[in-house]
């Protein structure tokens, strides 16, 4: 099953598209995943809807893999349609590890942040 191992010895499931991943390291360098987000109490919702949809589409995604960039798509996409150097870093999407695991770490590190620089 995909996920890993949670702390009671069950199954973590695997994190969401867009919810991110850590880099993984590879001969080359590292592979980062490239990230979308809209912001919490935008006037601008929909837009960011939009543009969400439109970065995750098949297509885009198809596009960003065959450009320089070497998108590794997070959606459903035919991997025979891919480079085979993008079909080959795929299998490190699948060893992905849910980032929102660390919002307790974020919180806290937002604080110090702001006891420290908004004084």
């Amino acid at each position: 099953p995909r996920g890993r191992p949670g702390r009671g010895g069950g199954q973590t499931p695997p994190p969401a598209p867009g919810a991110g991943v850590a880099p993984h390291p590879t001969a080359a360098g590292i592979v980062i995943p490239n990230t979308v987000a809209i912001i919490r109490g935008t006037r601008r919702k929909t837009d960011g809807q939009k543009l969400t949809d439109f970065l995750l589409s098949e297509a885009t995604e198809l596009a960003l893999a065959r450009s320089q960039a070497r998108q590794i798509p997070l959606g459903p996409v035919p991997s025979d349609s891919l480079p085979a150097d993008v079909r080959d870093l795929t299998a490190h999407a699948k060893d992905a590890i849910d980032l929102t695991l660390l919002g307790p770490a974020r919180a806290e590190c937002l604080a110090w942040l702001k006891s420290e620089y908004l004084k």
